[in-house]
């Protein structure tokens, strides 16, 4: 049993840099994706009067807010695991430095825009069965989507910014 722990820990050690990495670079993918629609499909939407086109530009969110939900779930379980493994299992060690407390607070804002993304999917999901009614509400819709992107937007480059000033404080 205890051969299995330290082969587990070596691998686990050796991991590690992979891990992180895929961590930082879905939480990037994350936030570049949540630009896109703030400042490219948000935009489109609002200025394209032509029912056709805003369908067509919907149809291109939906496969972006597709790849924005895979960024999401690697980065939580990334995380998940990176806290894990910082922690060895003891996630009360974070509240004793300020690494920890810093890991807290960015964890606290992912689950918040987790839960917020799942309340835009459920949107969409609203605006696709409107759609095939014919009670298509997009105004409605892109009031919601102006609002989830912004917060997103600017809850993640708080996240960023936290862990670059915990990682590399500034003077």
């Amino acid at each position: 049993m205890v051969t299995i722990t330290f082969i587990t820990l070596y691998y686990l050690e050796e991991l590690y840099p992979y891990i992180r990495a895929l961590h930082v670079l879905a939480a990037a993918l994350w936030l570049g994706e949540s630009i896109i629609v703030n400042f490219v499909i948000y935009p489109a939407l609002r200025r394209n009067p032509n029912e056709i086109k805003r369908l067509h530009i919907l149809a291109i969110y939906r496969r972006l807010f597709n790849m924005t939900t895979m960024s999401v779930i690697i980065t939580l379980l990334t995380g998940a695991f990176l806290l894990v493994y910082y922690t060895k299992g003891n996630l009360l060690l974070l509240q004793e430095s300020s690494l920890g407390r810093t890991l807290i607070i960015t964890s606290a804002i992912g689950f918040l825009l987790l839960i917020l993304h799942v309340f835009e999917k459920k949107s969409i999901i609203k605006l696709k069965k409107k759609h095939r009614t014919k009670e298509l509400d997009t105004e409605k819709f892109l009031i919601g989507l102006k609002w989830v992107s912004r917060v997103t937007v600017l809850g993640l480059t708080i996240a960023f910014l936290i862990m670059l000033n915990a990682v590399n404080p500034m003077l």
